[in-house]
């Protein structure tokens, strides 16, 4: 290489030495806040998680994005706000990622946003909410309303006691309820649910199988599962005071072993109902392309 080359070069290999490197900025904080408040908390790619604790304050700990724009840890009154703001990124790939662990009061409400972002999310007795783009959702021993909406990546509850709504685009689902009414939605993903007491459940998919097993069923509430292109497998109690509707369309089948009774075949497809005690609840399995399997313990 001649000295012309290297003077041209020199400035450009100067500059780039001189310019610094993006620092990780880490974070150490705690604010008192209510025992029954509002904790909203925003990442944009990362990963946090949150669990309850006995003390009235919120602490965050971890390091923050690599392309940090700005941090907010606030409390207004019973409101606390968490937000990671990051500098405009031509990817969601690349450099150090948010890592967070937020400690809120057990009885907190808590809401979450994430776009490129795995959350965890324990022991919290309050209402979870929770919005994601894409990232795997893990949740443990929630006792309060459960409200999930997620375009892309799987979901596990374990430990759930409330109320529980699940709307998601493509990922797969797997849940362990100790109750509550629970309304499931996956357009593209398996799921698979274990539920101590079934009160009232709606489980809708367009492909993906539906496995749904029950240790009771209540007296009040309807059960029902519908698929498209996909399996359903229901599996209750013996004995359950049930009024039964199974259908499935062309090509589909209807797999009976709760009861001596079979489906009648038609040009439409099958159909089968039967009631088993008094009635009481409605419980319906719909599929247009797959099979349903009706099985008990």
């Amino acid at each position: 290489m001649n000295n012309r080359i290297l003077k041209a070069l020199f400035p450009l290999l100067l500059a780039a030495i001189s310019t610094p490197a993006l620092a990780v900025q880490s974070v150490d904080q705690s604010r008192d806040a209510r025992a029954n408040g509002s904790v909203e908390i925003t990442v944009v790619r990362g990963e946090f998680e949150v669990r309850g604790w006995a003390e009235n304050k919120v602490q965050v700990k971890g390091d923050l994005d690599e392309y940090l724009e700005a941090f907010t840890f606030e409390v207004d009154g019973s409101r606390t706000r968490i937000k990671v703001d990051l500098k405009e990124m031509e990817s969601m790939t690349g450099g150090e990622q948010t890592r967070l662990e937020i400690s809120v009061p057990r009885g907190s409400r808590v809401a979450t946003k994430g776009v490129s972002t795995n959350q965890t999310i324990r022991d919290i007795s309050g209402d979870v909410a929770i919005k994601s783009v894409s990232g795997e959702l893990e949740l443990e021993k929630l006792s309060g309303a459960v409200d999930i909406k997620g375009v892309s990546g799987d979901v596990k509850l374990v430990g759930g006691n409330g109320p529980t709504q699940i709307n998601l685009i493509s990922g797969n689902v797997q849940a362990d309820l100790a109750g509550g009414d629970a309304r499931l939605s996956v357009v593209s993903g398996d799921l698979t649910l274990r539920i101590r007491e079934l009160s009232g459940l709606s489980v809708s998919s367009v492909s993906g199988t539906e496995r749904v097993h029950a240790d009771s069923l209540s007296g009040s509430g309807v059960v029902g599962l519908s698929t498209l292109s996909g399996d359903i497998e229901l599996n209750l109690p013996a004995g359950a005071d049930a009024s039964f509707e199974l259908k499935s369309g062309i090509g589909g089948e209807i797999e009976n072993d709760y009861s001596a009774d079979r489906a009648g075949d038609s040009s439409l497809g099958n159909t089968l109902r039967f009631v088993t005690g008094n009635g009481s609840v409605p419980v319906s399995a719909k599929t247009m392309s797959g099979t349903v399997r009706l099985r008990k313990h």
